[in-house]
């Protein structure tokens, strides 16, 4: 596969892509999703869980 085929513009030739698929691009189409922040544990927390698996 070439890399030209994962882009998502079409190749337009000589290093300039078309351009018209991405003018056309409308944000409203876009699925509305609510992130959520991932924090990681802390340090006790990971401790406390290697001990009750070994236990």
């Amino acid at each position: 596969m070439n890399h030209k085929d994962r882009l998502p513009w079409k190749w337009g030739g000589v290093g300039k892509p078309e351009m018209g698929s991405l003018c056309s691009f409308n944000k409203a189409k876009l699925k509305k999703t609510e992130t959520q922040e991932n924090t990681l544990p802390t340090k006790e927390t990971t401790e406390q869980e290697k001990w009750s698996e070994i236990s």
